[in-house]
Order: C-alpha cells, then sequence, then structure tokens
C-alpha cells in the first residue's frame, strides 16, 4: 500500500534597518521557516491571508480519506504571528471539509469577512471516473473557529452546477464586498466566470439577471486569476486570454463597464497577471 504524504513550509524575510533586506526572519518558527507535516495524504496550499490579529491563514486542496476511500476535499491551516501552529483553530490547527458527492476540489481561494468568518471557494466533479471535468462551483464558511457555518447555504455548503456540455468551471479567486455579498471568479470553458452571492449563499439574482457571468475573448481560452473591487463598486477582473494578459471592468450589476478599454476590455500581449492592487 503506498503512503501519500506532504510537507508544508513557509518562510518569512525581514525587511529592516537592523538586518540585511531579504533575510529570513529569525523570529518567525525555526530560523525564519515553519513546516507542518501532513500524514492524511497530499496537500496543496493554493492561497494565504493575514487577519487583523496578525494570525496566517492557509488554504488549498487535497486528499481526505472518507468512508475507506480517497476523495478531494478543502483544507485551512492557521498559524500565530510567530509561526505556531493556532491549536484553538479546528483540530490543532487544521480544519477539512469533504464535498460528499464531488470529488478532487481545485485551487480553493479563500477570503476573510468583517465578521472573521473564512469563506473557501473551489470546483468539483460529481463522478470524476466518467467525467474528468469539473461541473461545479463549491463554496463552504467557517466560522472562525475553523468549525463549519451551518448558516451558510445548506449546513455550510453551497454547491452551484454551471456546467455547459463539457465545459466545466475552475474557481481561482474570491473576495467580498462591503455589504456582504461574495464575489466568486475564475473561468467556464474559454470564458471568464464571475457569481455573486448573498451573504447567506444564495445566488444574487440582481448580478446579470442569473448571478452569474461570462465574458468571451477572441483571442484565445480566457480564465480570471484575480479579482478587485473600485471604491465605486465596480469589478475589476485579470487573467489570460490567449497569449494576452486580459482585463475587464464590470458594473456592479455585473454588465461589462464599456468605459474602459475596448468593450470593456483590455489586452496585453504575453503577458499574465496573478494579483490586483489598486492605488
Amino acid at each position: 500500500m503506498k503512503t501519500a504524504f506532504t510537507l508544508f513550509i513557509i518562510c518569512f524575510f525581514v525587511y529592516s534597518s537592523s538586518a540585511q533586506p531579504g533575510t529570513l526572519d529569525s523570529s518567525f518558527g525555526a530560523n525564519g521557516k515553519v513546516t507542518t507535516f501532513n500524514s492524511s495524504g497530499y496537500f496543496f496550499p493554493y492561497d494565504a491571508a493575514i487577519q487583523q490579529d496578525g494570525k496566517l491563514l492557509f488554504a488549498g486542496a487535497g486528499s481526505l480519506t472518507v468512508d475507506n476511500g480517497i476523495t478531494g476535499g478543502m483544507f485551512a491551516l492557521r498559524y500565530n504571528a510567530d509561526g505556531k501552529i493556532d491549536s484553538s483553530f479546528g483540530i490543532n490547527g487544521r480544519t477539512e471539509h469533504d464535498f460528499k458527492n464531488f470529488y478532487n476540489t481545485n485551487f480553493n481561494p479563500l477570503t476573510i469577512q468583517k465578521d472573521k468568518k473564512i469563506v473557501l471557494a473551489g470546483s468539483g466533479a460529481d463522478n470524476p471516473f466518467k467525467d474528468i471535468s469539473y461541473d461545479s462551483v463549491l463554496l463552504t464558511r467557517l466560522k472562525p473557529d475553523g468549525s463549519l457555518d451551518s448558516s451558510f447555504g445548506i449546513n455550510g455548503e453551497v454547491i452551484t452546477s454551471v456546467k455547459n456540455k463539457n465545459d466545466g468551471p475552475l474557481i481561482r479567486d474570491v473576495i467580498v464586498q462591503a455589504d456582504g455579498k461574495i464575489l466568486v471568479a475564475g473561468s467556464r470553458g474559454p470564458d471568464f466566470l464571475i457569481l455573486r452571492y448573498t451573504p447567506e449563499g444564495k445566488l444574487d439574482m440582481s448580478f446579470g439577471g442569473t448571478g452569474f457571468i461570462y465574458t468571451d475573448f477572441t483571442q484565445g481560452i480566457a480564465y480570471i486569476t484575480a479579482i478587485t473591487l473600485q471604491p465605486d463598486g465596480k469589478i475589476i477582473a485579470a487573467g489570460k486570454a490567449g497569449e494576452w494578459a486580459a482585463l475587464a471592468r464590470y458594473l456592479p450589476d455585473g454588465t461589462l463597464d464599456e468605459s474602459f478599454g475596448k468593450t470593456a476590455k483590455h489586452l496585453k500581449h504575453l503577458m499574465l497577471i496573478f494579483h490586483i492592487l489598486l492605488q
């Protein structure tokens, strides 16, 4: 029998006048490094966030053993500011969630709400042995202590099917608006995909008329890697279309903002955007 495991490594670097810039911060973990062993299977960290209290959150996809079988699941880990695992979060600093009828959740970005609850997003296939493409967008929300928030969706889960023939979703970013609504972004097949949910986990039908929107680019297969909000509520999505870096801006109701770029889109050849920051 083969055994799968993961060694998760975090490094912190320091920048100050009293230390060489870029050197490891020896006050964090063991000489600036933290390693976390996952004996239950693989863990693929995808996203990270810093809480207001300085604690560090990491999220990603991994394997879970459920009913004597291996399935894909969402993971979250939390560390104290000094790099020690936060034992008050979940079980020994870790929480994992299995969508029982889905396999191989992917990427799993996270965001933190104003009330300190944590939203995890991803995508999954309900029958990976029949069809390897992802079928649905998956969301779960955790309380600040890492336990499942049963007031969100149905018992803490939201599952939205957006598959079209063989084109399923891949989710790469999630953010929360000032009004508590949740924006989830990625791709479906060759198109940009953005969904918006109410704070309770229901699709927001005021967004695009269906709760989700698609945007195609003639330059090739497109996907969103990052999404952000302007102070006026407009939404900026960044990613890739073919061999081009791609940007699109939307009005708060999900319609393309025609005042942005050419037909609300902007392209730059041979670039890939991973993050957006508004000045």
